[in-house]
């Protein structure tokens, strides 16, 4: 390698390291992770920490190449291993984090094989260089690729995949802007996941024999570290640009809030006004009224007071329907929110049975359901409590409403008896409106009861705006 060229991979290295700093740094001062049911928002912080360790190896490895301390090369060689490899744990579970989070949230699957991996390869590379002083930089060269194949390759594809992933549940909300960002996201870290994970140092073992970062330039003319480094910029300006349009419109959902907050608080001035003012005196001109009938003598004038009776409840009937209808205009997910905890504590009022109620949905959610969905939902959730009280015999309820992308989700469980809910004898149970409920707003409801309990999951998916 000629002087240019060693410049050239100086330089590459440098702005490698920068562009997976700048993206760490940028990740971990997001404050908008735990009030987002986008999956990347809420896990930021492990992209955070998988770019500023990253970067940091890059500049390692930099400074081996300058040669400024050639006495500590084994040294900072095995630091520089040792950062690679962690960072690529935390790029791991991130990746786990995004495609298998809600489908192993129980037993977390998500963490632990990273961890898993992590550890083995840790023990393994510390117990290697610490017990043979042979070719040091050949093992610590053999623990580096390991780490690439097992953890930094895996890891960048199912980041890849999330985002694409995501990329398809955001354009189902319309929000094409933000879902080509995760769709130019998601193949840059491909590319970065094969540069990094495949096109490795060269070795005489099985594959970095036959693909490695020499065969690479040789085929293409192009170093493997430009690539890694284009991918680099790529994936940090793209997620940069996904935190900055999130934080704009989180901003612009949260106006949007505010108003329908404020009108919220007009119409119900308006509907107390028109209940405590115009209807009561309605009501009282009704029952002066009704005096007027006990006392009158003539048949023509009693005539007359029972019409104008007829026309005051009529006008009274009028203005309820008016308010009802008013009321529920502007309803949204956030009232369901209090809705839903009222019925909790009056089943808590009027049954022996705990009722632990969990409410997870962001204030600001990127989807809506319609006011007919809300109340559809809500007599689904009122009818399950009411045969948790009448049959379940349990002592213990707990109900979480939560989001994601595509859908609201409900969940109760309860410690009771249980039933079979196959059986075609549960129609008792209310199962059945529960399932005509549940067709009418295009949902999913699954049942599944046993002795120790019965849990019930409805979906809702979000509506177009």
């Amino acid at each position: 390698m000629n002087q240019f060229q060693e410049k050239t991979y100086l330089w590459l290295f440098f702005f490698y390291g920068l562009s997976f700093f700048v993206l760490g740094i940028s990740a971990l001062q997001q404050k908008f992770r735990h009030k987002s049911e986008f999956p990347l928002l809420t896990t930021i912080q492990l992209i955070g920490a998988f770019g500023v360790l990253h970067g940091i190896a890059e500049w390692i490895a930099m400074l081996r190449m300058m040669k400024a301390y050639d006495r500590f090369e084994w040294q900072l060689y095995t630091l520089e291993t040792f950062l690679t490899g962690f960072s690529f744990l935390f790029l791991m579970i991130f990746g786990f984090s995004m495609v298998l989070k809600e489908t192993t949230k129980n037993i977390k699957v998500h963490i632990w094989i990273p961890l898993l991996i992590f550890s083995l390869w840790l023990f393994f590379f510390l117990g290697r260089i610490s017990s043979v002083q042979k070719d040091l930089m050949w093992q610590i060269t053999i623990f580096n690729n390991l780490t690439r194949y097992f953890m930094g390759l895996p890891g960048a594809i199912l980041a890849g995949i999330s985002f694409f992933q995501n990329s398809n549940h955001l354009k189902g909300l319309r929000l094409s802007n933000y879902a080509k960002m995760y769709m130019t996201a998601g193949i840059f870290f491909f590319l970065y996941g094969l540069t990094s994970g495949v096109f490795i140092a060269p070795l005489d073992i099985f594959p970095s024999n036959v693909l490695n970062h020499v065969i690479f330039y040789q085929y293409t003319g192009i170093p493997v570290e430009l690539v890694r480094a284009v991918s680099a910029i790529g994936i940090t300006v793209i997620t940069i640009r996904i935190f900055d349009s999130f934080s704009w419109e989180i901003q612009r959902r949260f106006n949007e809030y505010e108003q329908h907050q404020l009108l919220i608080q007009d119409r119900k001035k308006t509907i107390q006004m028109v209940h405590d003012q115009i209807i009561q005196r309605l009501f009282g001109a009704g029952m002066l009224v009704e005096s007027l009938l006990d006392v009158s003598e003539s048949d023509e004038m009693r005539e007359g007071l029972e019409e104008l009776k007829s026309d005051l409840n009529e006008t009274i009937k009028e203005a309820r329907d008016f308010l009802k209808t008013f009321s529920s205009s502007y309803i949204g997910i956030e009232d369901l929110k209090e809705n839903l905890l009222s019925l909790t504590e009056q089943f808590q009022r009027t049954s022996n049975v705990n009722c632990d109620y969990n409410y997870l949905v962001p204030t600001m959610v990127m989807g809506k359901i319609s006011t007919d969905i809300n109340a559809e939902l809500y007599y689904i959730i009122q009818e399950s409590l009411m045969n948790i009280q009448k049959h379940s015999k349990a002592k213990n309820v707990r109900i979480s409403v939560y989001s994601n992308l595509k859908e609201l989700v409900v969940e109760l469980d309860d410690d009771g008896v249980g039933f079979n809910s196959n059986k075609k004898n549960t129609e008792g149970y209310g199962i059945q409106n529960m399932k005509d409920r549940i067709i009418r707003i295009n949902g999913s409801m699954e049942i599944k009861s046993s002795k120790e309990g019965t849990r019930i999951m409805v979906k809702v998916p979000w509506e177009d705006e």
